[in-house]
């Protein structure tokens, strides 16, 4: 009856659309869902006060996590997104300390942007895997984002060069912009 729209908002559902399925059988609820999202997030905040080490870079991918969990479970492709989002920015944070890459160097700063461009890339994949969806857009901020990954492994010398370009970029809309409304397909 009603089909699922992957922008509307998770907090805005039908009710008794993630309840079941059409062959009747019960689902993973909304609250169960939710309830299981904060109580991961409270128990990584109590256990932090007493691990040997710090889990506070663990935060974030732990609730990116939690919420793609949630939207597989409940059935609603709305929390993909912030799943994805929250995942790709908190493995940013926690790899390079991980594999004891300063935060100022290229290669640090790189292995940053690759994870939060997968973050983004993971709301595509996702929505295609679980909920047979065809979500484009995360595809540009990801390539982008690694884009700007690629260029960082590859020194100042490269940067240097991009930089001497910058005053450029106008040309290049033109020419996109110009080549939109000329060009016809078919003809």
């Amino acid at each position: 009856m009603f089909k699922r729209i992957a922008f509307a908002p998770a907090l805005h559902t039908v009710d008794g659309m993630a309840e079941s399925n059409r062959r009747g059988e019960k689902r993973f609820g909304n609250r169960r869902a939710w309830g299981l999202v904060l109580l991961v997030a409270a128990l990584l905040a109590l256990t932090n006060r007493y691990l040997p080490t710090r889990s506070d870079d663990l935060v974030l991918p732990l609730l990116g996590i939690g919420f793609i969990v949630a939207a597989v479970l409940t059935r609603v492709p709305g929390l993909v997104m912030p799943g994805g989002v929250l995942f790709g920015a908190g493995l940013s944070f926690w790899a390079p300390s991980f594999f004891a890459l300063g935060a100022g160097t290229h290669s640090g700063q790189a292995l940053a942007l690759g994870c939060l461009s997968l973050g983004f890339l993971l709301i595509t994949l996702l929505s295609s895997i679980f909920f047979r969806l065809r979500i484009l857009w995360p595809l540009w901020p990801s390539a982008f984002i690694a884009l700007a990954a690629g260029l960082r492994l590859l020194g100042s010398g490269w940067q240097n060069h991009l930089w001497r370009l910058l005053p450029y970029w106008p040309f290049a809309l033109l020419a996109i912009a110009v080549w939109l409304l000329l060009y016809r397909r078919g003809k």
